[in-house]
């Protein structure tokens, strides 16, 4: 199977039992049902597609949900379905994978936010044309703790300000990118780097001389600053 084109409808229906079925060969299809699978595990996943919309929406979020019931619920017609399998932990690196061709934006996202998402998904999804422009994503990747620290980087320098917000409160945030932060002309961003536990020492205490009062009561450091109002 060819995985969808961002943009592009499915190749194939986005819901049908027969994705279930395991078609022999070696290890799992690409449905995620090993070889030799248990009719139980069959009339499960059989099962599952036949729940009702709710239903399926608390399956593919319970972090107890086993993958080949993730993968098969990964091509649900409804995006809350496919969402949620993409924020689950347990999600398979390859249904991941294929969710961040979703041709729905908000699916895409959710699986940036997801701590299982490799890097290297990050990475291609910040730089494809048609998804750098979405602040969702873009927002998402920022605030992930298993984001590479030079796009950190280059997200701290992102002309909108959430993004920037979201890089100053990330706890997995590099030292220099914390310090570059601290000189934000958004006062909002140095604030969020100055209660960082990740805040450089030399940072917090440059925060503490800092204009704002709300920045300079949360690096913890006694200021000076009022002695020159």
């Amino acid at each position: 199977m060819t995985s969808p084109v961002i943009g592009t409808a499915p190749a194939r229906p986005v819901w049908h039992t027969r994705s279930v079925l395991s078609r022999g060969g070696r290890g799992s299809n690409q449905y995620g049902v090993h070889r030799g699978a248990t009719p139980v595990l069959i009339t499960v996943a059989r099962l599952a597609s036949q729940l009702q919309q709710p239903n399926r929406r608390n399956l593919a979020g319970d972090p107890e949900c086993p993958a080949y019931l993730l993968d098969h619920l990964s091509y649900d017609p409804d995006k809350m379905v496919r969402q949620r399998v993409a924020n689950n932990h347990g999600c398979p690196v390859r249904v991941l994978k294929r969710l961040s061709r979703d041709p729905d934006p908000d699916v895409r996202a959710s699986v940036t936010l997801n701590d299982a998402c490799p890097p290297w998904i990050m990475v291609r999804l910040l730089h494809d044309n048609k998804t750098n422009s979405t602040t969702s994503l873009t927002t998402n990747i920022a605030g992930n703790g298993n984001t590479p620290h030079h796009i950190l980087e280059q997200l701290s320098q992102n002309p909108n300000v959430s993004v920037r917000r979201t890089v100053a409160n990330n706890g997995a945030c590099p030292p220099a990118t914390l310090d570059q932060l601290a000189q934000d002309p958004d006062e909002s961003v140095r604030y969020l780097v100055a209660s960082n536990p990740a805040c450089p020492d030399a940072t917090r205490r440059r925060l503490s001389q800092d204009t704002s009062e709300r920045v300079r009561q949360h690096t913890g450091i006694h200021s000076t600053y009022s002695r020159y109002i």
